[in-house]
């Protein structure tokens, strides 16, 4: 079977957060350091002229961080005479911002210079997915099941939101999966209990190299007790995995 683009958990936001906790800013900021994920440094008072850079270094003791030098390189002028700059970044659904209002240092003494900026005081953290979708680093048993179409599927579940999951399967998907059908069961032991649900087939994409097939799928849930679990549970995850990044 193959790719379907989805986009069920895109559809809306939850609403912007804001950080003044010094260890909640840097659970953000740490993700973004370890991926290099790319950081647009704008200039309210240079027509909001707009770099990019990377977080390449947290001294959170001190209260500082370090960035990358600007491309293109004649922002890094802007950088040193300018205080006031807006740092914005997207990573994993998630949108990162914070202002600067202190002059930064410049650092030569490596190989790869960098400049040091106040640790900010404030961070908005906007999850710009409807749903926070979790990875299991366990993963799970699960079988989907549906005696209407003689259908009996196991695999492992990859990662859970309050919305949906993905699941991976050995080999191809079978011919007669289709796609926004509603399958009777998904079946899956979690930390809170067992849990069964009808699911969605969003998209199916059968990666050769590993033979196997990944399923995306949407909850169809008519139990709020079931639900309150499952959103329980990713909450859970979502704390667990800010927890480990401090």
């Amino acid at each position: 079977m193959g790719s379907l683009v989805f986009k069920e958990e895109d559809e809306g936001a939850a609403p912007p957060q804001v950080l003044t906790s010094r260890l909640e800013i840097a659970a953000i900021l740490r993700p973004l350091q370890a991926s290099q994920a790319p950081l647009n440094i704008i200039f309210p008072e240079a027509g909001s002229s707009c770099f990019r850079t990377f977080l390449v270094e947290l001294a959170l003791d001190e209260g500082y961080l370090a960035l990358d030098e600007l491309l293109p390189k004649y922002g890094n002028r802007l950088l040193e005479k300018t205080e006031a700059f807006r740092v914005e970044s997207f990573y994993e659904g998630i949108q990162v911002v914070w202002q600067n209002h202190e002059p930064v240092i410049r650092d030569a003494r490596t190989a790869y210079p960098c400049y040091w900026a106040r640790l900010p005081s404030r961070l908005t953290y906007h999850q710009r997915r409807r749903f926070y979708r979790a990875a299991l680093i366990s993963r799970t048993d699960a079988r989907i099941s549906d005696t209407r179409e003689d259908l009996y599927l196991e695999g492992k579940l990859l990662d859970i939101s309050a919305g949906g999951c993905k699941m991976q399967i050995e080999g191809q998907a079978p011919a007669g999966l289709k796609r926004y059908k509603v399958y009777q069961n998904l079946i899956a032991q979690l930390r809170p209990g067992l849990l069964e649900v009808a699911v969605e087939l969003k998209h199916a994409h059968y990666d050769e190299a590993r033979n196997s097939t990944t399923l995306g799928l949407r909850f169809h849930l008519n139990n709020s007790g079931i639900q309150r679990k499952i959103e329980s549970f990713v909450n859970q995850l979502q704390r667990e995995q800010r927890l480990q990044r401090l």
